[in-house]
């Protein structure tokens, strides 16, 4: 289960087969302040985790197309030829202004 979205908007909660993946697009702020969250869970009931899988400040000059596997130990982001892996963060990690 993957569930994305910003503060303006919600990119709705997905059931992804493995290996399967899905895309959207955006147009990042003019003061670097963009910021896409997503959650992720492998089976029903199972434990959520969330990772900001855009921050502008963060990102902006390492992708255009930033594309991210998403796997049980982390996310890890595809940055010429190589990968760049990060951790999760529980559920009760999140900003309590991002809701």
């Amino acid at each position: 289960m993957v569930h994305c979205k910003s503060r303006q908007d919600d990119l709705g909660v997905r059931w992804l087969e493995p290996g399967k993946s899905f895309e959207w697009s955006f147009h990042p702020h003019f003061f670097a302040k963009t910021l896409y969250f997503c959650a992720f869970r492998w089976e029903h009931g199972a434990h959520l985790v969330w990772f900001d899988i855009y921050k502008q400040q963060r990102d902006e000059e390492v992708c255009k197309q930033c594309q991210w596997a998403i796997r049980r130990d982390g996310p890890c982001l595809a940055v010429s030829g190589s990968e760049m892996c990060y951790h999760y963060r529980d559920h009760l990690q999140l900003d309590n202004e991002l809701f």
